[in-house]
């Protein structure tokens, strides 16, 4: 009786009968009698079976019930992994989609290894289930006989065929073997490429969606850096696992600062220029305060306050506090300081920075470019517009420059500029224990 059971073989240098044995395909077709057999042949291979039905015989020489269909390949080097790449997949799915009652057995000893690594690869990670077979040899051992001639008499083999023999105990060579390892292998360096590229969210889709299984470690430090991008707090010191304490996100707006700086230098590192742009304003405004606060000593938020778009300076306080720059910018009459003046906050601190950090040209130069980008701000947000790496030529400086100044102004909090990249590493090692 037939089983509901179709399979797909390779023919190779063993198949169908060597040393009065049956070969991998034969021996499987043997032990599960599918309903139908799938024979890939190169064109070696199908040179041998149009001469005498080399193949097909031997499979009616079991039961003559079982449907044998066979894929006529024109591929000669059956060692090209690209040749085999661009057929098999597709094949394999669709005997799959064609037969959905049926369970799909592969034979994963005959053809050369290129054509088991393919097959192998494919199976692993198709949303398909497979039923890997491998057939030992009769020996225990490598197959050094005499290959099978395409001069071979298939119905003399089959005559001679020991395993044909009711009378002997002749052993079912067959083992279904698990692919765990191969599959967590390919996974393993997928998910090492996404995490790298700081892609946590299919990261995480990629563990959740697939079979193996992967420690609770990995994924809450995985989970960790998804809701640590998003800039939500709580949620990413709740999955951040006890060890790694070290790197829990601080409250306060320093804090803030490193953490939103590390999302610019991703954006930056994975060439996301629209993004970047769109963060860098906010990122600037932020960075200028703690530079006058920390290495100009002028904290501006006790002198001016922010009603919508102006900038609105509390001139007592200012003038007591800060005398010397008061009487500078008077008379100096800079732009954005005089009652009345609509500004934006960036702008009015670009003007301040301009007017303090004299000595810092790199610094001064930088804001200037900065200010000169703002213009690709608005078309990125209301229009179909491309950012090239022309546009944003200065993004490395900005994030070399900005991180001297947190690691400067900010020493406490400087730890966390890596972060990423370290959990990186914690996570990519996770994967190979």
């Amino acid at each position: 009786m037939l089983s509901k059971y179709v399979l797909f073989s390779f023919v190779g240098n063993s198949d169908p009968i060597r040393d009065c044995h049956d070969g991998p395909m034969l021996h499987i077709v043997r032990h599960y009698r599918p309903q139908k057999v799938m024979l890939f042949l190169s064109k070696e291979m199908v040179e041998r079976e149009e001469s005498d039905k080399m193949y097909s015989t031997a499979i009616e020489s079991i039961n003559e019930e079982i449907i044998v269909e066979t894929i006529k390949s024109n591929i000669e080097d059956v060692t090209d992994y690209g040749l085999l790449a661009e057929e098999i997949p597709s094949l394999i799915e669709k005997l799959a989609e064609e037969n959905k009652d049926s369970e799909i057995l592969v034979n994963v000893s005959s053809g050369t290894l290129q054509m088991i690594g393919t097959i192998n690869l494919h199976i692993t990670t198709s949303n398909n289930f497979y039923r890997a077979i491998q057939v030992l040899t009769p020996e225990k051992r490598s197959n050094n006989s005499q290959v099978v001639s395409a001069k071979r008499c298939v119905k003399t083999d089959i005559d001679n065929n020991f395993d044909n023999d009711s009378d002997l105990e002749t052993e079912n060579r067959c083992r279904e073997i698990s692919l765990d390892s191969y599959r967590k292998t390919i996974i393993n360096q997928q998910l090492k490429i996404l995490v790298e590229n700081y892609n946590y969210e299919a990261a995480r889709l990629l563990i959740k969606e697939n079979k193996t299984k992967y420690s609770d470690k990995i994924k809450n430090l995985i989970d960790h850096c998804r809701y640590r991008m998003l800039l939500n707090t709580e949620e990413a010191n709740k999955y951040l696992p006890k060890e790694y304490s070290k790197n829990n996100i601080e409250e306060g707006n320093i804090s803030r600062v490193v953490e939103y700086f590390n999302l610019l230098e991703i954006k930056q590192k994975n060439k996301r220029y629209s993004e970047f742009i769109i963060m860098l304003e906010p990122l600037a405004i932020e960075v200028a305060k703690l530079i006058l606060k920390r290495e100009y000593k002028i904290n501006i938020s006790k002198w001016y306050v922010k009603d919508n778009a102006r900038m609105v300076i509390k001139e007592k306080i200012f003038r007591d506090n800060y005398k010397g720059l008061y009487d500078r910018i008077a008379r100096e009459k800079v732009r954005y300081f005089e009652k009345g003046s609509v500004v934006s906050e960036f702008y009015f601190l670009l003007a301040l920075i301009d007017l303090v950090v004299k000595d810092d040209l790199k610094l001064s130069d930088l804001f200037i470019k900065i200010k000169e980008v703002k213009k690709w701000r608005n078309l990125i947000a209301h229009d179909l517009f491309r950012v090239s790496p022309e546009n944003v030529d200065f993004a490395h400086e900005v994030i070399k420059i900005f991180k001297e100044k947190i690691r400067e102004n900010a020493p406490r909090n400087s730890k966390s500029l890596e972060v990423y990249d370290s959990l990186n590493k914690e996570i990519v090692g996770c994967l190979y224990d």
